[in-house]
């Protein structure tokens, strides 16, 4: 029924930009089976054990019933998969490309928003666990000291932020498929030649999550450092996870993954994978034990004021806590620091938090699963390149 440019709640302009051919490499990467008919205007396929689900691709765009029937398609796809309409029309429209959607579940957020902060830093915890997976496979150790691999940067920078979506918040990235080499599922008796980038990334990453999960079930923590031949899985990739605890007592990390219909699809790793808010202190523990062991000592550190949260002292000035975002050049990183300041230095960093100026400090980083802190700090001061030119003389 089309109703305002609608058809079942979906726009008409989006359903007519599908193809027939992504609906139809969808529809055999899903498991759906070709009906034999004669060529024509449509194809026929069936869901195996089903007396009953069926869906019926029309392959000429021009039909007038055309995005009439995409629609129907699509909603034959969703009650299948029980998977929202928009979110199947979504995966029809993209190009050949493995789908991530990072989902903060909580009863806090049921409006489908996070504060400000705690979004970014999904976001930015993402990046780095895309590019901690991308130097997992390209040179699988626990611990990379800087995750600056060219191969890792060109498949990150290719990724795309997808739309966003309803249900808590959805973080949705699109990672776009080189199939140079690997075998379309148009041809499924081909042997595939090998695997592209993309795909070991992301089937790394599921299977990395999947052994989070199955060792915190099964009171074996211990094997999320031990790999003895099988997958490694590097510290830079349990801090970046642990990066993404979500807020709320009852909340939890849904991780889902929607494969690259043009390529067969992986049968032996999970599809969705749930981390529950108590997760994250273990994955924080794997992640510090598998960094080499150095005692915390005084650097220099260049951040931004990210919140104050300091309360007045005896004579009513404010003092306390501020957090700070700053980058690690060595790393490569940007993190999140506690710091506890005088009232001379808080004062000093809500003057910079108002005029968005940056800062430095001196003092020692101690690491933790999501907010570190930054202790025994000296000379708090805002940055400007004539203080930065003194300090360095």
């Amino acid at each position: 029924m089309l109703y305002n440019g609608k058809h079942n709640g979906l726009q008409s302009s989006l359903l007519a930009l599908v193809r027939p051919t992504n609906m139809q490499n969808y529809a055999r990467a899903k498991g759906w089976e070709r009906v034999p008919t004669v060529a024509g205007e449509i194809a026929v396929y069936h869901w195996p054990g089903s007396n009953v689900a069926e869906l019926i691709v029309p392959q000429n765009p021009a039909l007038n019933d055309y995005v009439y029937r995409i629609a129907e398609a699509v909603a034959a796809l969703s009650e299948v998969e029980h998977r929202p309409e928009p979110e199947i029309l979504n995966d029809l429209l993209i190009p050949p490309a493995d789908t991530l959607r990072f989902h903060v579940a909580s009863p806090a957020e049921e409006d489908g928003t996070l504060p400000f902060t705690d979004g970014i830093n999904l976001l930015t915890s993402t990046r780095k666990a895309l590019m901690a997976s991308a130097c997992d496979v390209l040179n699988p150790k626990t611990f990379h000291p800087r995750l600056s691999r060219a191969e890792a940067e060109q498949f990150v920078n290719s990724c795309r932020l997808g739309q966003t979506e309803r249900g808590s918040f959805v973080a949705r990235v699109i990672c776009p498929l080189d199939t140079q080499g690997e075998t379309p599922s148009l041809f499924p008796d081909l042997p595939t030649v090998e695997e592209s980038l993309t795909r070991q990334v992301t089937r790394h990453l599921m299977k990395a999550l999947r052994r989070i999960v199955q060792s915190i079930q099964t009171d074996s923590s211990e094997n999320l450092t031990r790999f003895e031949g099988e997958q490694v899985v590097s510290a830079n990739l349990y801090e970046a996870l642990a990066e993404m605890q979500p807020p709320g007592d009852r909340s939890a990390l849904q991780v889902t993954v929607v494969w690259a219909p043009t390529v067969p699809a992986p049968t032996d790793i999970p599809n969705q994978v749930t981390l529950y808010r108590d997760y994250f202190p273990v994955i924080g523990m794997a992640g510090r034990l598998l960094r080499p062991n150095k005692e915390p000592q005084q650097d220099h550190f260049f951040g931004v004021v990210d919140t104050l949260s300091g309360e007045p002292d005896e004579d009513g000035q404010m003092q306390g806590a501020v957090t700070l975002t700053i980058f690690l050049p060595e790393d490569e990183d940007v993190i999140r620091a506690r710091l506890e300041l005088s009232p001379q230095d808080y004062a000093t960093a809500c003057d910079a938090h108002k005029m968005a100026r940056p800062v430095e400090v001196t003092g020692v980083l101690h690491r933790a699963a999501r907010l570190h802190t930054l202790q025994d700090y000296s000379n708090f001061h805002t940055w400007t390149p004539a203080a930065s030119r003194e300090n360095t003389a």
